[in-house]
Order: structure tokens, then C-alpha cells, then sequence
């Protein structure tokens, strides 16, 4: 009996096996009818196991119903933020538009109104005598006018004239010059001819002529053949100097091509090196970002001083509450109302901006692009991060805390640090803007020299152009619902709405969005506890080691670029060298040419000078036989010869001074017909100079005359325009005033939109973990199922190979093990496993417990730290 009772411990600890967190119970039932082993054990599956695995496979069905409805309602509200900000950017680009008109209508309208006030001068000054007056300075100038343009008409026929004497007295001019060039001609020949007669009356002379001119022929023949072979050489020398730099030119050409191409992938690795780099930069400023989040939420933010928070309770508000606590405590409510509003007025709330604020940008395009003003506070608010809205919600949590406990009262904690029930107390709802500055109305932003906030009622070139926490913050604290909390605020949130939550600690959840701030006041229950940790930051942490491995990523890129770019670098110089090397050689070979090219040029020169020396000297040689020729006949002959050639060349200089004599004249009478020209234009436009005056004031005189006729119907048309103009700017300024208000709509519809966004987002999130996890259970619960119906069925086959080698009757007990959990701890029923009346039966109860507690160990325990 000891070791049935041993063995009925043994199974009982069996039965409290766990196979895995929430499994139903699974059922063995063992019936045999006596030793002979004729008896046959079943086994089957609980009912309550296969429920189980039909409840996850719903929820898994339901999840991924909620997922997709998610995901459209997500991509819906993508959609319509980019609406949103289509409409935005075109309300903004209509206001923009709207302004510009609105400046240009009134700078129309000054027009109008100065033309206005020009065209009732005019009437002022059209009277009947001085209408009158104009008519005769009309008729004045017009005779002024006529007389003028017959002094015009009278020197432009002499000016006429004139011209036609000078061009005749040029043509004697060039007459005379050419009679006195020809006759200069026939003196000079003349002259040869008489030095020749002479030279011929010595014949030994001539011949020595003779001989000498022949030798300087010989000479310059010998010159001109000199030069030509030096023109040989010269020419040879460029086709030399030609051919290598056009090999030189090809040379710089091939290096050229090569440096382009090298420069081309430069260029490529550059550019894919900026990209590089402005990948990182981004990553990085991803997690500068992150890091931020993640530092923002894990700041102290319940230390106000530290924030530029100061939160003062009078004496009489700390003595009123007193008097409150007092009246509660005996169901007393008569001083209620004056002692909440002692406490109202012994409040004093300042926030003075610190540098983290300062520098702690929201994200939002201000309405007035140039700047920021209050019109932007609603969107700020709307706009901020996740870390920013639970900045401001935990400051506001420790600020109604600062009061509550300088009252005497317990504290005052977020709901999110609560762990336990909560009872709703009220709800207070009031406006984010409902201290002194009505953000409603444009105010500029102004960082003072003691760095807190001025809202100033004009714009300055020291306004703040970019929304920030520490704008949001004074809007909030010193001039928005902090700024004026009222009597019946402070009764909700300070848990004077029952006579007993003064006694209790209190949470508040805080719903803040641009226009409304919704404190939510509970009081704990009394199994509730306080954390102290107000933020999660597990999904900033991800965020922020999500964007250090991007980070890296691009870093690995960025260096794998750099390397690229330097190589590419390296081809490039030594393509660039090649280059200069190509050039300086072309350089040096186009030096060459150019010098060849002189040298050809110099060698022509000099060939030429050679050839015209040689001409020279065979027409003296021709002139010199000629001569002694002549010198061989009779003197008497001779001396007539040079008579007659003496005669020729007197009468030669005789015709020569003549017609010297008559150029001079005729140069003398063309200076006289110049200057009489001169003369005359001078005239000419004296004359035109007084007649365009007089053309000027008949203009002037008839455009005054008419100005006055015409005076009142201008002043009417001047002021239709002006009535015009007016009704311009009017409707100007109404379209201007409609585009402002769309743009403020516009902003608010696309801060909403983008929240929308988010919350969609962060809905499809949970959904996608909610399918993630409902999937994982329904594995989970169909493997339960199998090792369940596996473990059932190996207890059946020990259980019958048992009872087939024994003789001994088995008492039939049905038996039951349910295994799951309730309030986070394993439970089993009481009923245990089928008990023998035997001890050979010690065996087949070892086996099982065995084989259970191993499938717990090694199979369902490894599936659980995995689900």
C-alpha cells in the first residue's frame, strides 16, 4: 500500500504538468476488465483543446481583417494629407498672389488720387481769360513758326549753292595737280637725257661705266642665287617644322580625349561621392534627431525650476485651501466657491524659455512665410513629436502636482504612471489661448535680451522666424490656459468635486491639440500604484539604433565612394600630366614653325631685295652701254645732242613752273569756297535751331490750350479712375483678407490631415503586431493540440502493453488532468491518473510521467520562450 500511496503522489504530480501557457485540458480515460490483458485503453483529445484552436484561428482571421482595414484607412489618410498640402500650398501661393495685388491696387489708386487733384488744377486755372490767352499765344507762335522756317528755307538754298562751288574748285584743285605731276615727269626724264648727252662726251669714261655696271650685275646674280638657295633651305625647314607640330597636334588631341574621359568619371564618382556624403548627412541628421527624441523623453521633465518653470501659492490660497479641506471633512460646501477663487488669484505661473526650448524646433511652414507669428501657435501645437507632446503633458502633470502639494494635498501623477484602477472624476476642457495674447490675431515673436518672449503687435527685423518649444511653452504657460485658470478649473483639478479625492492621490491624462487642452482627473483606487516612469522609450530606442545602422550603412558607402573618387582622382592627374607633356611639346614644335616660318619669309625678303638689286643694276648696265654707244660718235654731233636735250629740259621746267602757278591758284579759290560753306551752315543751323524752338512752342502753346478746354471732362474721367481705383483696392484687400483665412483653414485641415496620418500609422502598426501575434498563438495551439494528442496515445500504448504482460485486475478510475493557467499561474484539477492495485503498475506510471515531462522540457517549453 505504501507504494500505491506513492504512486497516486507521483501521478498527482503529473497532473499539474503545464505543457504551455494558455492550453486546454486534455483527458485520459483507462478502462480494462481484467489480468488477461484483454482489456483496451482509449484516449482522446478534450473537446476544450480544439475549441482553443478555433478561437486563435478566428482571432488570427479577425486580426488580419483589422490589418487591412487599417492598411486602407492608412493609405486613405496619406492621401489625404497630400490633398491637404496640394491645398495648403495653393492657398498659400493665392494669398502670396492676393498680396501683391493688393499692393499693386493701391499704388493705383495714389495715382488716380494725384491725377485727381492735377485735373482740378487745370479746372481751376481754365478761365474764360485765360482760354483766351492761350488762343493769342497760339496764333503768336504759330506766326513765330512761319517766319522761322522761311530763314531756314533761304539759308539752306546758299548752304545749296555753296557745296556746288567747293566741288567745282576741287575738280580745278585735281586738274592742276595732275598738270603739275606730269610736267615733273618730263623735267626728271629731261634731265637724264642731258646728264647722259654729258656723260657720252667722254668715251673712256663711258666705257669705265660700262664695266663697272657690268660687274655689279655679275654681283647681284651672284646675290640672287645665294638668296634663292637660302629660300630652298628655309622652305625645306617649315615642311619640317609643319610635320611635327601636326604629329604634336595629334598628340595633344589623344591626351585631350583622355583627360576628358577621365574627367567624365570623376565627375561620376564625384557625383556618387555627394550623394554619398548627402545620404550620411541625412542619416546622420536622422540620428541627431533619434538621439534627441530619445534624450527629450528621458530628461526630467517633473523638475520644473529646471525647465524655466515657477509655480507660487499665496499664503491666503495655501490658508483657503485649508478652510476647503476643513469644510469637506464635516460635509461643509459653504466656502467652497469664495476659497477656490482665494486660490484662483493666489496662483502665480512663469516660464521663462531655456536654451533646450530655444533650440527645440517644431516643425511647421509658417502661415507668413518670412516669419513666425501667434497665427502659427494652433498648427505648433498639432505639429509637435511624440517627445514633445510628452514634454509639455508631463510639465503640465508637475506644475498641477507644484500646486496641489503646496496646498497641504497628496500628489498629483500622470494616468500612465498608474498601475491599478482608476475613477473618473470630471473632465476639464478649456482653450490652449485663453490668456492675454488672442492668437487668433497676428503677433511677432520677439527673443528679448533676458531670453523670454515678447509678442509684439508689428513685425521688426529681430522677429523669430521659425516656431519653437519655448513659443509654444510661453503660449501655453504664460499667456494661454495656465495663465487663466478659473475657480471652477481649479475644483476639477485639484479634486475638490467629492468630499473625500483632497484625500487621495490623483492623475491626470492630458489631451492637448492647437485649440483645446482636455485634463482628464481621476482618482486612484486603492489597490493602484505609482511608477515613476512617465515615458516609454523602447520605440525611440529602436528609432535611434535603427538610424546608427543606416547610419553605418551609408558610412560603409560613403568610404567605398571616397576610394572610387581617389582612384578616379589619381587617372585623372596622370591624364592631366600627360597632357601638359603633349602641350609643352606642341609648344616648343610651334616655335619652331614660327621661327621656320620667318626664316621662309625673311629668305623670300631677301631673295626679292636680291632680284630688284639685280634689275637695278642691269638697267644702269643698259643705260651705261647706251651711253658709250653715243660717246663713240663725232663731238660735234655729241655737243648737238646735248644742246638739244638742254633746250628740252628749259623747256620742261618752264611748262613745271607753270603749272605750279596754277595749282596754287586753284587750291586758293577751293580754301575760299570751304570757308564760305562754313559760314553758311553755321547759319543754316542757327536758322533751324530758332525754327525748332518756334515748332516747340507752338506745340506747347496748342497742347496748354487744349489742356484747358478740355479741363473738366479730364477732371471726370480722373475721377471715374479714381473711383475705380478705390473699389480695386476694396476688393483687393477682400480677396486678400478670404486667401489669409483659407490659408489659416488650408494649415488646420493639413495639421489634421498629417495627425489623421499618424494615428492611422500607428493604428496599422498595432494592427500588423496584433496579426503577428494572433498568428504566432494559432501555431502555438495547433502544436499544443499535436503534442497533446501524441502524448495521449503513447499513455494508451504503455498502458496496454502493461496490462497484456500482468494478470492483476485494474480498478477502473477515470481521470482527468487539466493543464493551463489562471492569473499568471499553472493550475490542474484534483482528479488523478488512473490509480492500479498492483505494484508492477510502478513502471507503467514512471514511463509516463517520463515521457511527459520530457516533451514538456525539450519541446513545449523551447516553443514557449519563443512565442
Amino acid at each position: 500500500m505504501k507504494n500505491k500511496g506513492k504512486l497516486v503522489v507521483t501521478t498527482a504530480a503529473l497532473a499539474t504538468f503545464t505543457l504551455a501557457g494558455n492550453m486546454n485540458a486534455t483527458n485520459a480515460h483507462a478502462d480494462t476488465t481484467n489480468g488477461q490483458a484483454k482489456n483496451v485503453t482509449t484516449a482522446k483529445t478534450d473537446s476544450k483543446v480544439t475549441n482553443s484552436t478555433e478561437s486563435a484561428q478566428a482571432n488570427a482571421d479577425s486580426a488580419k481583417v483589422v490589418q487591412s482595414d487599417a492598411q486602407k484607412a492608412a493609405d486613405q489618410a496619406t492621401a489625404d494629407q497630400k490633398t491637404a498640402q496640394t491645398n495648403a500650398d495653393k492657398a498659400q501661393a493665392t494669398a502670396d498672389q492676393a498680396g501683391k495685388d493688393v499692393t499693386k491696387a493701391e499704388s493705383n489708386q495714389k495715382t488716380a488720387q494725384a491725377n485727381v487733384v492735377d485735373a482740378q488744377k487745370t479746372v481751376d486755372e481754365a478761365t474764360p481769360e485765360n482760354i483766351d490767352k492761350a488762343k493769342t499765344d497760339v496764333t503768336t507762335a504759330q506766326t513765330n513758326q512761319a517766319s522761322a522756317q522761311t530763314d531756314v528755307n533761304k539759308a539752306q538754298g546758299q548752304v545749296t549753292d555753296d557745296q556746288a562751288d567747293v566741288k567745282a574748285a576741287q575738280t580745278n584743285v585735281d586738274t592742276a595737280k595732275a598738270t603739275t605731276t606730269n610736267a615733273q615727269k618730263t623735267v626728271d626724264n629731261d634731265q637724264a637725257k642731258v646728264q647722259a648727252a654729258k656723260d657720252a662726251m667722254d668715251s673712256t669714261k663711258a666705257k669705265a661705266n660700262v664695266d663697272a655696271a657690268q660687274t655689279a650685275v655679275n654681283q647681284k646674280q651672284a646675290a640672287v642665287t645665294t638668296a634663292q638657295n637660302s629660300v630652298n633651305a628655309a622652305n625645306a625647314n617649315q615642311t619640317k617644322a609643319d610635320s611635327t607640330v601636326a604629329t604634336a597636334k595629334t598628340n595633344v588631341t589623344t591626351a585631350q580625349n583622355k583627360v576628358n574621359s577621365a574627367k567624365s568619371d570623376l565627375d561620376t564618382a564625384k557625383s556618387a561621392t555627394s550623394t554619398a556624403q548627402t545620404k550620411v548627412n541625412n542619416a546622420q541628421n536622422a540620428v541627431n534627431t533619434a538621439q534627441a527624441n530619445l534624450n527629450n523623453a528621458n530628461r526630467d521633465t517633473s523638475d520644473l525650476a529646471a525647465n524655466g518653470i515657477t509655480v507660487s501659492v499665496s499664503s491666503a490660497a495655501k490658508t483657503a485651501a485649508k478652510t476647503i479641506t476643513n469644510g469637506l471633512a464635516n460635509g461643509d460646501t459653504s466656502q467652497l466657491a469664495n476659497a477656490l477663487n482665494t486660490i484662483a488669484n493666489g496662483l502665480k505661473i512663469t516660464y521663462k524659455p531655456t536654451s533646450s526650448d530655444w533650440n527645440d524646433a517644431v516643425n511647421i511652414t509658417p502661415i507668413y512665410a518670412h516669419t513666425a507669428t501667434s497665427l502659427d501657435f494652433s498648427n505648433a501645437v498639432n505639429a509637435m513629436s511624440a517627445s514633445q507632446k510628452q514634454n509639455v503633458n508631463t510639465l503640465t502633470t508637475a506644475i498641477m502636482n507644484s500646486i496641489r502639494t503646496q496646498l497641504g494635498l497628496p500628489e498629483i501623477v500622470e494616468t500612465s504612471q498608474v498601475n491599478g484602477g482608476l475613477n473618473q472624476r470630471s473632465t476639464s476642457t478649456a482653450d490652449t489661448d485663453g490668456g492675454s495674447v488672442l492668437f487668433g490675431t497676428a503677433f511677432y515673436p520677439v527673443k528679448k535680451s533676458n531670453g523670454t518672449v515678447d509678442w509684439a503687435n508689428d513685425p521688426s527685423s529681430n522677429d523669430i522666424k521659425t516656431f519653437n518649444m519655448a513659443l509654444v511653452k510661453d503660449g501655453l504657460i504664460n499667456n494661454g490656459f495656465f495663465s487663466a485658470l478659473s475657480a471652477q478649473q481649479l475644483q476639477q483639478l485639484l479634486g475638490f468635486t467629492t468630499t473625500s479625492d483632497y484625500k487621495r492621490t490623483l492623475a491626470e491624462k492630458i489631451d492637448l491639440n492647437g485649440t483645446k487642452v482636455t485634463i482628464t482627473t481621476s482618482a486612484l483606487s486603492s489597490d493602484a500604484t505609482v511608477s515613476n516612469s512617465t515615458t516609454d522609450t523602447s520605440a525611440l530606442t529602436t528609432a535611434l539604433n535603427n538610424a546608427k545602422s543606416a547610419l553605418t550603412s551609408v558610412q560603409t558607402a560613403l568610404a567605398s565612394a571616397k576610394s572610387t573618387q581617389a582612384a578616379k582622382q589619381t587617372a585623372y592627374d596622370q591624364a592631366n600630366a600627360a597632357l601638359t607633356s603633349a602641350q609643352t611639346s606642341l609648344t616648343k614644335s610651334q616655335a619652331l614653325q614660327t621661327t621656320a616660318k620667318a626664316n621662309v619669309t625673311s629668305a623670300n625678303a631677301k631673295l626679292a631685295s636680291a632680284k630688284s638689286a639685280l634689275a637695278t643694276a642691269q638697267s644702269a648696265l643698259t643705260k651705261a652701254q647706251a651711253v658709250y654707244a653715243e660717246s663713240l660718235k663725232d663731238p660735234a654731233v655729241k655737243q648737238a645732242a646735248l644742246d638739244a636735250a638742254k633746250a628740252e629740259l628749259t623747256k620742261a621746267n618752264t611748262a613745271l613752273s607753270t603749272a605750279k602757278t596754277a595749282e596754287t591758284k586753284a587750291e586758293a579759290v577751293l580754301a575760299s569756297a570751304k570757308s564760305t560753306l562754313t559760314t553758311d551752315q553755321v547759319t543754316l543751323k542757327t536758322a533751324e535751331a530758332k525754327l525748332a524752338t518756334a515748332k516747340t512752342t507752338v506745340k506747347n502753346a496748342t497742347a496748354y490750350l487744349t489742356k484747358l478746354q478740355n479741363a473738366p471732362a479730364t477732371l471726370e474721367a480722373a475721377k471715374a479712375a479714381l473711383a475705380k481705383a478705390n473699389a480695386a483696392v476694396d476688393a483687393a484687400k477682400t480677396k486678400y483678407d478670404a486667401a489669409v483665412a483659407q490659408v489659416t483653414q488650408a494649415q488646420s485641415a493639413l495639421t489634421n490631415a498629417k495627425t489623421a496620418t499618424q494615428q492611422a500609422k500607428a493604428a496599422l502598426a498595432t494592427a500588423k503586431a496584433n496579426a503577428q501575434k494572433a498568428k504566432a498563438e494559432l501555431k502555438a495551439a495547433q502544436q499544443k493540440v499535436a503534442m497533446a494528442q501524441q502524448v495521449v496515445a503513447e499513455q494508451t500504448r504503455l498502458a496496454n502493453e502493461a496490462s497484456a504482460k500482468t494478470a492483476t485486475k485494474v480498478v477502473p478510475v477515470a481521470a482527468s488532468v487539466t493543464v493551463g493557467t489562471k492569473a499568471g499561474k499553472h493550475f490542474a484539477n484534483k482528479h488523478a491518473l488512473p490509480q492500479t492495485g498492483e505494484q508492477a503498475n510502478a513502471g507503467l506510471a514512471g514511463i509516463g510521467l517520463s515521457l511527459l515531462a520530457i516533451a514538456g522540457m525539450f519541446g513545449l517549453g523551447r516553443r514557449k520562450r519563443r512565442i
